[in-house]
């Protein structure tokens, strides 16, 4: 069984991965992703994301990705 994805902000882990998420929203990352052709940006951005977190944590992409819906779906609650 693998274990959920629940941030913790004193993680020190979840902190790391936070400060290599944002590089993801810098004005210069969005620049050099365009500059290579990785469009669109409003999609491009959040699967290298959802793959740096798979990544990160050692888990499958589909995981995360269910993941992720779980927990979208249980804050509109």
């Amino acid at each position: 069984m693998k274990p959920p994805l629940i941030p913790i902000n004193e993680d020190y882990k979840w902190k790391l991965l936070s400060e290599i998420l944002n590089v993801f929203d810098l004005r210069s990352t969005r620049q050099i992703l365009s500059q290579y052709e990785i469009l669109p940006l409003e999609k491009s951005i959040p699967a290298l994301k959802i793959v740096t977190l798979s990544m990160y944590f050692c888990l499958e992409i589909s995981y995360v990705v269910r993941e992720l819906e779980e927990k979208k779906n249980y804050e509109n609650l």
